[in-house]
């Protein structure tokens, strides 16, 4: 998701029949998101509609495609989520968040004199674990995140660049403390470090082995090197 870079070309949204333009800043659009049920009937909705959605694309999904795989009425889904856009929305935006949110927890739960290396350490297991958790999410961001609104393009890749400016910030302050081997490019850096975790997502298998081990090795390998010393 990081490595995503923001889409130029327009929007090519279509609606289903029967579904409604809503402005997502209109007082109906923020009374159904006061209104909505439980938090596990939503993320059942958002699990089954980013699977569609990762194996059939945009264009080709309808929401009576997810309401009928959760044995619900496509008006009740329409409760939690009134149009298409609105729910690949939240899809994209559900991993964009979680990312920000634990790495800016992980990075809270050190000191204030923790290195650079141990701030990566935490970063990276912190990356891995949500990688892990949300490869289906991942797959369905590719099929859908151009598909959306400008606008709610826009607040996406704001998300992102969040997150990436504290991953630069991080390898920045290793550069300045000595911490960044000698003649590294901080920028390719910040990019090898977020493409070794977001690449796990085409060959994680978490049947065969934990986040946390998977981190534990990518940090061997980007921290100790790749080659044993000559």
């Amino acid at each position: 998701m990081a490595d995503s870079q923001p889409a130029r070309q327009k929007s090519r949204t279509r609606r289903e029949p029967g579904e409604a333009q809503l402005n997502r800043n209109s007082p109906q659009a923020a009374n159904r998101r006061i209104n909505r049920k439980t938090e596990g009937v939503q993320g059942a909705i958002l699990d089954a509609a980013a699977k569609i959605f990762a194996e059939k694309g945009y264009q080709r999904t309808k929401l009576s495609d997810i309401s009928d795989g959760l044995d619900m009425h496509v008006t009740a889904l329409r409760y939690h989520f009134p149009t298409k856009e609105m729910l690949a929305e939240e899809i994209v935006n559900r991993v964009a968040r979680t990312n920000l949110e634990r790495l800016q927890e992980a990075l809270a739960t050190l000191g204030p004199d923790a290195s650079v290396r141990d701030k990566l350490s935490a970063a990276i297991t912190a990356y891995m674990r949500v990688t892990a958790s949300s490869i289906v999410y991942i797959a369905a961001h590719g099929n859908i995140v151009n598909q959306l609104p400008d606008e709610a393009r826009a607040a996406h890749y704001q998300l992102l660049r969040d997150f990436l400016a504290i991953w630069r910030s991080l390898v920045g302050e290793a550069a300045e403390r000595g911490e960044l081997a000698p003649g590294l490019n901080p920028s390719v850096a910040t990019q090898v470090i977020l493409g070794a975790v977001i690449w796990s997502r085409e060959w994680y298998q978490p049947e065969r082995t934990p986040p946390d081990e998977i981190a534990e090795q990518i940090k061997a390998t980007l921290f100790g090197g790749l080659l044993a010393p000559r």
